[in-house]
């Protein structure tokens, strides 16, 4: 009976302490600033060797199928801007800027493209 008593004292101890750990990271602002992207193809065609860059780094898809989507999450380490870039017909990159991001931005972007239609919106936001 004792040694099932120490095992749930000895739970409880390390519950709260994961508690007050998890409530200190809260008020001091330990949150990731994670952002969040979505790349969306919304023409009519699959879109192929997609470059996605922001500061710090940068992501590619191999091919995209209409109405597809593509996750990615990023940790910008830096001022910049995000660009997406992809071949046209003729082979030449089309290279569209995006949004603004920084080290301690987060939040979520979405690039909705097509052949001949670039957009984006974002929510993304130094914390």
């Amino acid at each position: 009976m004792r040694g099932s008593l120490k095992r749930k004292t000895d739970h409880l101890q390390k519950l709260f302490l994961s508690l007050v750990v998890a409530g200190v990271c809260l008020l001091a602002g330990c949150a990731s600033s994670d952002v969040s992207v979505h790349v969306k193809n919304v023409g009519t065609v699959p879109l192929e060797k997609i470059e996605v860059t922001y500061p710090g780094g940068s992501f590619g898809i191999a091919k995209l199928e209409p109405g597809k989507s593509f996750h990615y999450t990023l940790k910008p380490t830096g001022a910049g801007t995000m660009d997406v870039s992809w071949p046209q017909k003729d082979g030449k990159p089309l290279k569209n800027a995006g949004p603004k991001l920084d080290k301690d931005f987060s939040g979520t972007v979405l690039f909705e493209i097509a052949p001949d239609r670039f957009t984006f919106y974002t929510d993304a936001r130094k914390k």
